[in-house]
């Protein structure tokens, strides 16, 4: 939805509050905004100021960076940001604030990118790549630093030599 800010600027007393609704949409490859989502939008002018208010309730469907369990989490999201004339004009050259516009760039600046179904999460097995919240693997713990093998055959040869 876009906001004609001439309205406010015409009628300082204004206060424009919308409802509406917004596609689903891709943030990252593994975290997309699988259903309509809502915005309620809140445009007023006060003290030589433009403020404006999106309040987005939205589920995000994101596949797990650890264990690629494949999850859903609603998301709650509230914004107010306030604009003099100058930024304004400025920003939105146009005369118009787009509303789902807006809120998309919101959402998308505050998804993180890497995502944990939940932070006990263990992830797979870098060997076997079983998933370690659903079975135990006996595959070796021990992670041994490449750089460190040729001392390692250094060490055992002047141990054997003692």
């Amino acid at each position: 939805m876009k906001i004609d800010f001439a309205l406010l600027l015409k009628n300082k007393s204004l206060k424009i509050q919308r409802t509406e609704c917004a596609d689903g949409f891709e943030i990252y490859e593994d975290v997309i905004i699988p259903r309509p989502f809502e915005i309620t939008t809140c445009v007023y002018f006060e003290h030589d100021m433009v403020y404006v208010e999106l309040k987005v309730h939205y589920d995000t469907k994101i596949i797990c960076s650890r264990c690629l369990v494949e999850f859903e989490r609603p998301q709650r999201l509230f914004f107010k940001e306030k604009y003099t004339l100058a930024q304004l004009n400025e920003t939105y050259a146009q005369g118009q604030i787009d509303t789902v516009e807006l809120a998309r760039d919101q959402i998308i600046l505050r998804t993180s990118i890497k995502n944990v179904c939940k932070e006990s999460c263990q992830g797979l097995c870098p060997i076997c790549g079983q998933d370690k919240n659903q079975h135990h693997c006996d595959c070796e713990k021990e992670k041994k630093n490449p750089y460190f093998e040729k001392l390692e055959i250094l060490l055992s040869d002047t141990d054997k030599e003692v």
